[in-house]
């Protein structure tokens, strides 16, 4: 089945670009790729990439024949040279043609043209006599060392100078060989100039099997000139169940090692809302309300990550703390780590909400598993939350809310700010619950406390918005806002808070979808 890849980025620091061998002419250090050699054409040539965390192998298969008399052909192997990140050394060259070895020459500081532009390259040289009226068979092999931590895997491969022989190359197989795709994902392939400002963006049309990606040309006459291939290290993405998901530098958040995942400590500890206590060069200790969990630091040496990165099992944390780490396979075969941090039992979430030192997301997190799974708990936790003399405000409003929704709504529940402690005023905190909700029982509960001291709360309410770091803060604080601001303030209140937004200096990413804000003032 064949899928289309996406063209991989604008490489404009990128790797040494590879090359089909061309015919050369070469005499007192000057070198030329031939227009076309006058009687040897490249009939098919095998690719094969095998990209791995420290090095990428490569394997190139050619078959040749020579329609004239007997002669020494002059070839040539280009790799473009590139610095920047992810610059890859062409390591281990060696080249053979009927199974007898090449001597190969190299010549620094050259050129080559591809496209409109001449090229900085090194050419590998070396010299094949061939019989006449014959076939040769010719294997080109090397390594691109990553010699510099990058979180990227870049092998462009120039195909422009196969042109160089008689006539159209009738086959070209382009192999990409994952051998381990738990590590390597975000894979696409495609063609382009690797340092184009602007490249060619047309996806490659390939064939997928398995771990295998492939890409067959015929009679190839020098286009595509520039073939790229680029992958990610690490998973194709960790997703935890906030939502958030992190592509593009996964190797820095999970890495495969002995047929498990590990996740990088501190990463772990912001996931599952649990607090780094102390770590040594071996161990990381995790903290979470009253348990805490020793987790052995496992180096990756030889992989080429961040020195500073300490990566742990995560099977002991999420065990201690609740939770899971999940993994599959998503369309386009790349792993997919999930991190669940919901509590595993009613015991568990209902000593999270109950806990005032936890971080107040896992506690609201914990208060919506009781409501989802075990609503019987629910009322004697809300009870007690109501009970105690100080409490946050979001934590107050869930209960409220829950209390009504349930048919046993607070009296009064406005008396209940002064119970709200903290160095900002019970106002802003109120405030910052609107906003901040994401459902309908903190929601309604942080309004119910509004109601009656309504005002000074709508330019709290706007702040908020306006505070934002982004868009994807701002819209659903928005929206919030326009519902608040419907309930609580007068007609008025679209323009007021339209006025508002720019007279606290809005970012132009939020301004479009406080739009929807306004329409819910309506």
């Amino acid at each position: 089945m064949h899928r289309h890849l996406s063209m991989l980025c604008a490489l404009a620091a990128t790797a040494v670009a590879l090359a089909d061998p061309g015919a050369v002419t070469w005499s007192g250090g000057t070198l030329r790729l031939m227009d076309e050699h006058p009687t040897v054409s490249l009939l098919s040539e095998t690719i094969v990439l095998e990209p791995r965390p420290n090095d990428t192998a490569v394997t190139v298969d050619l078959r040749f024949h020579n329609s004239g008399e007997a002669c020494v052909a002059q070839m040539g192997f280009p790799t473009l040279a590139f610095w920047g990140p992810g610059y890859h050394f062409v390591r281990d060259f060696a080249a053979e043609a009927d199974g007898r070895p090449l001597p190969v020459t190299v010549a620094e500081e050259a050129t080559i043209s591809l496209g409109d532009r001449d090229w900085r390259c090194v050419w590998h040289l070396f010299e094949v006599p061939f019989g006449a009226d014959a076939d040769l068979a010719m294997t080109v092999r090397y390594r691109e060392a990553r010699e510099h931590y990058w979180a990227m895997v870049r092998v462009p491969y120039v195909l422009a100078t196969g042109a160089s022989w008689q006539g159209a190359v009738r086959s070209i197989d382009l192999q990409v060989r994952l051998a381990d795709r738990r590590n390597i994902g975000s894979v696409t392939l495609g063609t382009g100039l690797p340092t184009d400002a602007r490249p060619h963006r047309e996806p490659l049309v390939v064939g997928a099997d398995g771990p295998v990606v492939r890409w067959h040309a015929e009679d190839y006459d020098g286009t595509p000139s520039v073939v790229n291939f680029q992958a990610m290290l690490g998973p194709g993405a960790v997703v935890r169940d906030d939502g958030r998901e992190e592509r593009g530098r996964t190797g820095e958040l999970a890495w495969w090692r002995d047929d498990r995942v590990l996740i990088e400590a501190d990463y772990l500890a912001d996931c599952l809302l649990a607090t780094v206590t102390e770590r040594s060069e071996d161990t990381v200790m995790l903290a979470k309300e009253s348990r805490v969990v020793e987790l052995p630091v496992t180096h990756l040496e030889g992989e080429l990550v961040p020195d500073n990165l300490e990566f742990v099992d995560p099977a002991p944390a999420v065990e201690a703390f609740g939770g899971a780490v999940e993994t599959s396979l998503d369309e386009a075969g790349d792993v997919v780590v999930s991190i669940t941090t919901c509590p595993d039992s009613a015991e568990s979430a209902r000593e999270t909400a109950l806990f005032c030192d936890q971080q107040l997301a896992y506690r609201l997190k914990a208060l919506r598993a009781l409501a989802d799974r075990w609503p019987n708990e629910c009322p004697g936790v809300c009870g007690l939350v109501l009970s105690r003399d100080v409490e946050h405000a979001a934590v107050l409003a869930w209960c409220i809310g829950w209390m009504a929704e349930a048919g046993n709504p607070v009296e009064r529940p406005w008396e209940l700010v002064s119970r709200i402690r903290g160095e900002r005023s019970w106002e802003s905190q109120v405030a910052e619950a609107v906003l901040s909700a994401t459902d309908g029982c903190e929601f309604a509960g942080a309004l119910a406390m509004v109601e009656p001291n309504a005002t000074g709360m709508r330019s709290l309410l706007i702040a908020g918005i306006s505070a934002s770091e982004d868009w994807r803060q701002g819209a659903p604080r928005g929206m919030n806002a326009g519902i608040a601001l419907r309930r609580l303030a007068p007609p008025q209140c679209a323009q007021a808070l339209m006025d508002e937004v720019r007279r606290h200096g809005g970012a132009a990413g939020v301004r479009g979808r406080h739009d929807r804000a306004r329409g819910a003032g309506r």
